[in-house]
């Protein structure tokens, strides 16, 4: 498990027992949670429906997972690397290799095109961690509805 993971189910624990874990969440049914934020939150079962509680998404939590988005940065990854090495081999390449001996104009040219992948993979990854981070947030947000709906029963 992941920091995330780790931290979700410590939250959970207080709610459905010590022994909880991830493949629980994402068993766990309407009624399941219902019983369980009604005893954590000294409620009669009874007034709190299983209606008011959405199970845990596994596509959603796919999303926060690094894996989900490998093969996709891996994919992307190779198709920029590709042009890295036609750029540093091809035509341009070769044109920039023409220059005077020891003029610098490949070395010049080698070092932008190394900049231009790096750059590339750089908002590949940044784009990737951006989403998991939405999703993370998604997924945390649908758990402390949870909370909000005993709370609201609580104080009702």
């Amino acid at each position: 498990m992941n920091t995330f993971q780790n931290n979700l189910i410590e939250n959970l624990r207080s709610v459905f027992g010590q022994d909880f874990d991830w493949n629980q969440l994402l068993n766990l049914n309407p009624e399941d949670i219902a019983y369980n934020f009604a005893t954590h939150y000294d409620i009669n079962p009874a007034d709190l429906p299983g209606g008011l509680f959405s199970p845990a998404n596994p596509d959603m939590l796919k999303a926060t997972k690094y894996s989900t988005y490998a093969p996709q940065i891996q994919s992307q990854g190779t198709s920029l690397l590709s042009g890295l090495y036609q750029g540093l081999g091809g035509s341009k390449g070769a044109a920039a290799q023409g220059g005077f001996a020891g003029s610098g104009s490949y070395n010049q040219y080698q070092s932008s095109v190394k900049d231009v992948y790096g750059k590339s993979m750089v908002d590949v990854l940044t784009g990737t961690t951006q989403d998991i981070a939405r999703a993370q947030k998604s997924f945390s947000d649908s758990i402390m509805e949870w909370h909000k709906a005993a709370q609201s029963i609580k104080g009702a």
